[in-house]
């Protein structure tokens, strides 16, 4: 039975009904970790030891140990543990070249679960940095990329939608903008900084906000149907291998 829903949860949902079934419903979380998604997570480790205060060195310890107890890591024929290590500090190092500013925090990968109105089920979600800049709430995300983009993806403004609709609630205060902070592992020939900021300000988009509901309520819909069999998506790069396993298990 769902009890609520995530941005990540609908975005599988829309991707891979077949994987979002397995995890959210049967409770199938046997997929394994890529490289770049450990190197990220034990980043936002490091920011949110920062964000808290922690000396720059206590703060990337805590990135590496985290790091190290993950063991479900798929690093393929070129990744490795060292790599892995490689790429955090590069990662470091390039932020603090060119750090945001931040102004009153207000919460570090703080969580919150908000009934929304119109949507049937309770939101979840686990935000990096909310803070208060120049009187205005700012809601901040880390992601860590190969190559920068220059726009939001249809993915990001699910995400700043869902995290406007629960910080709206649960801080009696609308959020102005989702600033995307992508921070680049590899340095650029043109000696250009690793840090570039996407931003979706709310007020400019009220399409994003009206559409995201709706797109949300739909899947709503379709989630607690009674129908049980989902396609799996075979293009899907992620979580599609996995799921076309378990569904050729059935007849084996």
């Amino acid at each position: 039975m769902i009890t609520h829903i995530s941005y990540s949860s609908v975005l599988l949902f829309l991707n891979n009904p077949a994987a979002w079934y397995s995890k959210y419903v049967l409770g199938i979380r046997d997929q394994k970790t890529s490289p770049a998604a450990l190197v990220g997570s034990a980043f936002h480790k490091y920011m949110e030891g920062r964000l808290n205060n922690m000396p720059l060195a206590l703060a990337r310890d805590r990135a590496v140990n985290f790091m190290n107890l993950v063991t479900d890591v798929d690093f393929g024929k070129t990744g490795s543990p060292e790599k892995c290590l490689e790429d955090l500090d590069k990662l470091i190092l390039g932020y603090h070249e060119n750090p945001i500013r931040v102004g009153i925090i207000l919460g570090v990968e703080a969580g919150y679960t908000e009934k929304i109105t119109g949507i049937k089920l309770p939101i979840k979600c686990y935000i990096d940095l909310i803070h208060r800049l120049d009187n205005e709430i700012i809601i901040t995300d880390w992601k860590t990329v190969r190559t920068f983009k220059d726009e939001p993806t249809p993915a990001q403004i699910l995400q700043g939608c869902f995290y406007y609709y629960i910080i709206s609630k649960a801080l009696k205060q609308e959020p102005v903008r989702f600033d995307i902070v992508q921070i680049k592992v590899s340095s650029n020939r043109d000696g250009t900084p690793q840090v570039k900021t996407i931003s979706i300000v709310y007020a400019d988009h009220p399409e994003y906000l009206v559409g995201v509901k709706e797109l949300t309520k739909q899947s709503i819909r379709q989630m607690v149907s009674k129908r049980k069999k989902f396609l799996v998506n075979l293009r899907d790069d992620y979580e599609g291998e996995a799921e076309f396993k378990r569904f050729l298990e059935q007849f084996l």
